[in-house]
């Protein structure tokens, strides 16, 4: 193997990486990997990554983001969330990770996410519905189906990252 083709493909494993990495953060890695994939898999004439791969990789990569979306939006309507409660959700995640990263760094990032999105949400129910009760039940149920759905996110995409991997080297 040449330097250059040693380097392309050292780069080609940071960006899979890469993928996995922000994945945790809630961006589209899975996309990222597919797209790391498909640029291979042109360059080296679709030698070790076949149109088939591809293609499962694509479905995979689909599949693992509309689920996540599927199953964030399915816990938050059983939760009975207001629209507002959603936003709160977003704004109060980004706000928590970037209050505790600088302290915590790459955890700090994941605790700031999760704790900001449960302090947003809750906050706005409470002024929504005046009712303690009735705001900390909406909570568990919205973030466990945003949960559950990054998760599955994540396993597909680590999936996805081990199939191009052990289809490169083998």
């Amino acid at each position: 193997m040449t330097p250059l083709a040693t380097a392309a493909l050292t780069v080609f494993i940071l960006v899979l990486m890469i993928g996995l990495f922000i994945t945790v953060f809630g961006l589209p890695g899975s996309l990222l990997i597919f797209l790391a994939a498909l640029f291979y898999a042109v360059a080296t004439g679709f030698s070790p990554l076949g149109f088939q791969t591809i293609l499962a990789l694509l479905l995979l990569a689909f599949f693992a983001e509309g689920l996540e979306f599927l199953l964030g939006m399915w816990g938050a309507h059983h939760a009975a969330a207001s629209r507002r409660g959603l936003a709160a959700a977003g704004v109060g995640g980004v706000v928590g990770m970037m209050v505790l990263t600088p302290w915590l760094y790459g955890p700090g990032a994941l605790i700031g996410l999760f704790a900001g999105a449960f302090t947003g949400v809750w906050i706005t129910e409470m002024i929504r519905q005046w009712n303690l009760k009735s705001a900390f039940r909406a909570e568990p149920r919205a973030i466990l189906g945003w949960t559950a759905g990054s998760l599955v996110r994540g396993a597909l995409t680590v999936g996805m990252t081990v199939v191009i991997l052990i289809t490169i080297y083998s």
